[in-house]
């Protein structure tokens, strides 16, 4: 199974003000202290191939099952990466799950939406 992975940076929160008739542009990111974060995205893409595979109908049933492996959990839950061995992700698939096929190859797509931060998996030497 070929697989591809895009793990992204969260974007700055910016809150600005203009205030009218004006050129200055007042920038309150930092009012309480810290510049603060949205939501890490990580997007994970699958070729599916499967010698098993023989018809539409069972193509179907392993899109099926992969969706319901993924989304019915709620809340964020640790994510690890293979490119990440000593870390994991805060993570939760909440949309951009995607599934094309290709008579018998199923090509798989899904973002997690994750905390900002990356968290250790062992404690520091």
């Amino acid at each position: 199974m070929h697989h591809d992975r895009e793990i992204g940076f969260p974007d700055k929160l910016k809150v600005t003000y203009r205030p009218p008739h004006s050129n200055n542009i007042i920038d309150f990111s930092e009012i309480y202290g810290d510049q603060t974060y949205g939501p890490r995205k990580i997007t994970y893409k699958f070729n599916i191939a499967d010698r098993a595979i023989r018809t539409k109908e069972e193509m179907n049933i392993v899109k099926t099952k992969l969706a319901n492996w993924l989304m019915p959990l709620v809340g964020q839950h640790p994510l690890y990466d293979d490119n990440y061995p000593d870390w994991y992700f805060l993570a939760e698939v909440e949309d951009g799950m995607n599934f094309k096929e290709d008579w018998r190859y199923g090509y798989l797509s899904f973002r997690f939406l994750c905390h900002v931060t990356r968290y250790i998996t062992t404690s520091p030497s």
